[in-house]
């Protein structure tokens, strides 16, 4: 290959690396730092739990719960800290029971039973520890927005390439 067509194939490399806050790195909230490998880890684990295939997961859901369930995590002094025995006991009271023998689909249930919490508190409390929080997102699966009520825009950035 000849160099001038190298070199602008290494410069879009770049460019697309320089998108998200790693390689390999789909979620850092407050610290936690999330890879591709442990989100392809949890899917396939959630999809074996539920008897379905990984594609039928929506990655950029399981994302959005792992970012939500640790703005929680901010709000735990605030609220009352749960521990992780609490949050266990209630997603096994709940739709999770089945998926609960799964260790892979754990982090997911028990960012899923955060995100189910967060509804309870004063919205304003979750909007402030949402703008505090230290979030880094791959744009692959969408974009942090926490002045929005939304707080996230789930459509995935189109320079980045979609995931499975």
């Amino acid at each position: 290959m000849k160099l001038t067509r190298l070199v602008p194939l290494v410069a879009a490399a770049a460019l697309f690396a320089a998108c998200s806050p790693t390689a390999g790195t789909a979620l850092v909230v407050d610290g936690a730092s999330y890879s591709e490998s442990d989100i392809d880890r949890t899917v396939q684990g959630c999809a074996d739990a539920m008897g379905v295939t990984p594609q039928d997961i929506v990655r950029p859901a399981v994302v959005q719960s792992l970012l939500l369930g640790g703005v929680f995590d901010r709000l735990a002094d605030e609220y009352g800290h749960l521990s992780t025995e609490t949050i266990d006991e209630v997603a096994a009271q709940g739709e999770f029971a089945s998926m609960m023998q799964s260790q892979d689909c754990l982090p997911l249930i028990r960012a899923s039973v955060k995100t189910s919490l967060l509804q309870q508190v004063d919205f304003e409390a979750v909007q402030t520890a949402a703008r505090q929080a230290d979030v880094q997102l791959n744009p692959r699966y969408g974009k942090w927005i926490p002045e929005d009520p939304a707080l996230m825009d789930v459509s995935p950035s189109l320079s980045v390439p979609a995931g499975q």
